[in-house]
């Protein structure tokens, strides 16, 4: 399972914007160093704003000041007046990153209408992404998962990426019809999840007393986060890269203290005690369509 790092392209609404980008480029280079496959940056706004989001120059920026990881970008369908400029500005971002960008689209909640604009733009998105082939097309572009887009995306051979607050239940519900709906075609299950790591048991501790980034496009709901020292931290991510049948976990760090320093000590101990444990030849998976048949039906 490969292991991301989501970092938000700038603080929420009402908040301080101060040195956000500096922060993003920090952690950054340090997840490449720590061996993460991508940096994953979205704007925090609870709807589309009226305007290209902010990740896409900070994108542009990290390609210049990263080598190797790749760059996501989660992204709303801008309003129509911007989309078109919105396809270029990606199709040149890839091009500018050497073939490391990706795109997980939220088309969460929107009329029919931009549900097809979307799916018209990722189909855009195939050529100058470099995903003809259905491997890289999953892998690369993905829709975040709602009772819509779970079987659009499995249908269309895009990837799917789970976001916090469904149930235990709901999220394997959703899993089996994405499943289903790939009739054999190549498929990428990624999942949102906070992520507090202590390298000892009085750090650890102290991270209980801390709440994870709030992310109001990601999500309305709360889900518990995966709290405790690297082995601990290892064995609740392998459990859930078995049960959903994940191929990628995007990593919310909950820092251990203010500042943007404090976020750059768990990147480095997940990468040295965390990331190697989970880069080897992945666990079986549970089959999702036995398991979850009666209610997929």
């Amino acid at each position: 399972m490969r292991c991301s790092l989501f970092v938000p392209a700038d603080q929420p609404p009402g908040r301080r914007r101060t040195r956000a980008a500096i922060s993003a480029e920090s952690q950054a280079i340090a997840a490449e160093h720590a061996g993460f496959s991508t940096v994953w940056l979205a704007d925090q706004w609870a709807s589309a704003p009226p305007h290209l989001p902010l990740a896409l120059s900070l994108a542009r920026q990290l390609s210049g000041a990263t080598d190797r990881i790749e760059l996501g970008l989660i992204l709303p369908l801008p309003p129509a007046s911007l989309r078109r400029v919105l396809r270029d500005e990606l199709a040149y971002l890839a091009t500018l990153s050497a073939g490391r960008l990706r795109v997980a689209l939220d088309l969460r909640g929107v009329s029919l209408d931009v549900h097809a604009a979307g799916l018209d733009l990722l189909d855009e998105l195939v050529e100058p992404f470099g995903a003809r082939e259905p491997s890289a097309k999953a892998r690369r572009l993905l829709l975040l998962a709602d009772e819509t887009t779970t079987v659009i995306a499995g249908a269309a051979g895009f990837g799917l990426l789970l976001v916090p607050g469904d149930s235990h239940h709901a999220r394997l519900l959703r899993l089996a019809r994405y499943h289903d709906a790939r009739e054999g075609r190549p498929g990428w299950v990624s999942r949102l999840l906070s992520i507090a790591v202590g390298a000892d048991v009085p750090e650890a501790l102290a991270l209980t007393r801390r709440q994870p980034a709030a992310l109001p496009l990601l999500s309305s709901g709360s889900e518990l986060t995966v709290l405790g020292l690297p082995a601990q931290v290892a064995g609740q991510l392998v459990v859930a890269q078995i049960t959903d049948g994940l191929d990628e976990v995007l990593c919310v760090l909950v820092p251990g203290g203010p500042g943007p320093e404090a976020l750059l000590r768990p990147i480095e101990l997940l990468g040295r005690q965390v990331l190697p444990s989970l880069q080897g030849p992945p666990p079986p998976r549970i089959n999702l369509r036995q398991r979850n048949g009666r209610a997929a039906r």
